[in-house]
């Protein structure tokens, strides 16, 4: 079922989970992003859908060594982009010299993680 850009899975009458599309600004333009979270509070995947990031460096994006970061519990206040050093929980490290990308993913995910938490937290 589909509603503004948010799609609700269900099993058996339960919801399991919800996929999201939102976008970002990036370095070379709009960046869309489909993210999936649990019904219990954890994202299951980030995809991006389109992105003009400059190759070799933001298109690494779509690479699941960035994105994999994610699937994650989802951090109370979103997820926050660290240049170096190890991530800890609700960290993204940066990839290296696409800081405004990586940036942008994560506002594209933080902006599902806001729509999760409305729906969480108004019930639907």
């Amino acid at each position: 079922e589909e509603t503004d850009g948010c799609y609700t899975g269900t099993r058996g009458g339960e919801v399991v989970g919800y996929v999201f599309e939102t976008e970002a600004k990036g370095y070379g333009g709009t960046i869309e992003v489909m993210t999936g979270i649990t019904a219990d509070g954890s994202v299951s995947g980030v995809v991006l859908l389109s992105q003009n990031e400059t190759p070799g460096l933001g298109a690494n994006a779509t690479k699941e060594s960035f994105t994999g970061q994610y699937q994650q519990a989802v951090p109370e206040s979103g997820f926050e982009v660290i240049k170096s050093g190890g991530a800890a929980d609700g960290q993204i490290q940066a990839m290296t010299g696409a800081t405004i990308t990586s940036q942008a993913v994560t506002d594209a995910v933080n902006l599902a993680v806001e729509k999760y938490q409305t729906l969480e937290k108004g019930g639907n």
